[in-house]
């Protein structure tokens, strides 16, 4: 796997947990 597409995978990955850790966030608030 490229290093390039890994990347942006990784940072795709993140993105989705960040975004479901604000949602927790949101429902628990």
């Amino acid at each position: 796997v490229p290093a390039r597409r890994r990347s942006a995978l990784t940072i795709r990955y993140h993105r989705l947990e960040a975004f479901e850790v604000w949602k927790a966030a949101a429902n628990v608030a």
